[in-house]
């Protein structure tokens, strides 16, 4: 293991934070550093991947926290302050984009194309997609517009509704199994 993957000790995290609150942007980016592998963790938890966007993100978090750290006023170490908080602000970031793209999924399918809204074939009478997409639950509901409908990516869906791109694949098997079972498909 190089020295630059091992685990920084408390003393090393005390000794930057003491060079950071004097203003030293070195330490502040060593600090961000040594956080790194929290970050991602916290990233991977939450939202099932990491990428720039939200290391960015929480980077920009970490700087933030590092600034208004008061260690006279806190009796928690640096270290468990920024772990309780890096988690809560990933979880409200997620709450947010779940709850962005709840309000971005049509209700009525007003927004669906004319020409998606019915099926006929092979003799079968003509099937509206409304009323099946109205029996599948709302997270497989999105799911089949995003991805089938709209033709999204797996990985786009689940940025979308910000959750794991397993977890999509999965309730699009089970929302095809149910569309297949109610047009009497095997």
């Amino acid at each position: 293991m190089s020295k630059q993957d091992a685990p920084h000790s408390i003393r090393e995290v005390e000794q930057a934070l003491i060079h950071a609150k004097s203003g030293d942007e070195n330490a502040e980016a060593a600090l961000i550093q040594m956080f790194e592998p929290l970050l991602k963790s916290r990233c991977r938890h939450y939202f099932g991947y990491c990428d720039e966007d939200l290391m960015q993100l929480g980077s920009i978090r970490m700087l933030e926290l590092i600034r208004a750290f008061e260690p006279t006023r806190c009796d928690n170490k640096f270290t468990g302050y920024v772990n309780r908080m890096i988690s809560c602000y990933y979880w409200n970031l997620k709450k947010s984009e779940i709850r962005k793209a709840k309000e971005m999924q049509p209700t009525d399918y007003s927004e669906v194309p004319i020409q998606l809204l019915s099926y006929q074939e092979n003799g079968f009478e003509q099937i509206e997609i409304r009323e099946l997409l109205a029996t599948l639950e709302h997270e497989q509901r999105c799911i089949i517009l995003q991805n089938i409908l709209y033709g999204k990516t797996i990985e786009q869906v689940a940025k979308a509704l910000g959750i794991a791109s397993e977890r999509v694949k999965y309730q699009k098997r089970k929302a095809l199994a149910k569309l297949r079972e109610s047009i009497g498909i095997r």
